[in-house]
């Protein structure tokens, strides 16, 4: 799942990041909150690595992908309109080829994770909080701008079977599918948003956790309101994000959802 996921989420999909440090005070507080809008999470993060642990299949791969692991067989369970456009795409791919079929399948999953993100429940949206947790470990280690680019709901550009665990791509695999079984058969109540207040306060909550040199690598960050440019400023903001998603599973029952669907 891991960076499709997230982007079908769209990437902590519209979550407002409050800027609650002293040294971000002298901004405006519409205008720090305009662009931390950007930084958000993204479902379509955790796709990529089901697509890594499902697709690797021999050939012919349309018709073996009927075959591919939990995530593939949810699909063609519960939207089987969107799993026969996936056959379709991956018809010719070469199955050694791990990126282009991700790049043929990830389309249709994001298109489809995007369509029911506000229909997860709290369950699954703990499933996917922890999944986060521990799919961004291993990234801000080995790949703070993957982690970053998965964090904004963007493709990382790397095969995640070279950073992750056998075992991380399986529960991956197993929490995607566990998501699409649940938007299709037991949708919940689309949540509220959370308010500024609430998101003020997860933020606040996440700075605390960092250590003093991560906050010191995101002030420029914050006031400067830019990207991370290198490795440093990538891992500092990468543990951030993490950060806030620790703290809204810490929160009251629904804030990791609410978070989640934006």
């Amino acid at each position: 799942m891991i960076d499709l996921l997230w982007t079908g989420i769209g990437g902590l999909s519209g979550a407002e990041f409050g800027m609650v440090c002293a040294w971000a005070a002298d901004y405006g507080r519409k205008q720090r909150r305009s662009w931390m809008r950007r930084y958000c999470i993204g479902l379509g993060f955790l796709l990529g690595g089901a697509l890594g642990a499902a697709i690797t299949m021999p050939h012919p791969m349309e018709q073996q992908i009927e075959t591919a692991g939990p995530t593939f067989q949810a699909v063609r369970a519960r939207y089987p309109e969107v799993f026969a456009q996936m056959r379709e795409a991956v018809r010719g791919v070469d199955k050694n080829d791990q990126m282009a079929l991700q790049e043929k399948v990830r389309p249709m999953l994001v298109k489809l994770i995007a369509a029911h993100r506000n229909e997860m429940d709290d369950d699954s949206a703990a499933a996917i909080g922890q999944l986060m947790l521990d799919e961004t470990e291993a990234l801000r280690e080995a790949k703070p701008e993957a982690c970053v680019a998965a964090m904004d709901g963007r493709p990382i550009g790397e095969d995640l079977r070279k950073l992750e665990a056998p075992e991380l791509r399986a529960r991956d695999a197993a929490v995607t599918a566990q998501l699409v079984e649940q938007v299709a058969a037991r949708p919940a109540s689309a949540p509220s948003r959370l308010s500024d207040d609430e998101n003020q306060r997860l933020s606040d909550h996440a700075l605390a956790k960092l250590t003093s040199g991560d906050r010191d690598a995101i002030a420029p960050l914050m006031l400067e309101r830019r990207e991370p440019v290198n490795t440093r400023e990538a891992a500092a903001w990468c543990a951030f994000q993490r950060a806030r998603i620790g703290a809204a599973m810490d929160a009251q029952p629904g804030t990791l959802r609410r978070l989640l669907a934006g």
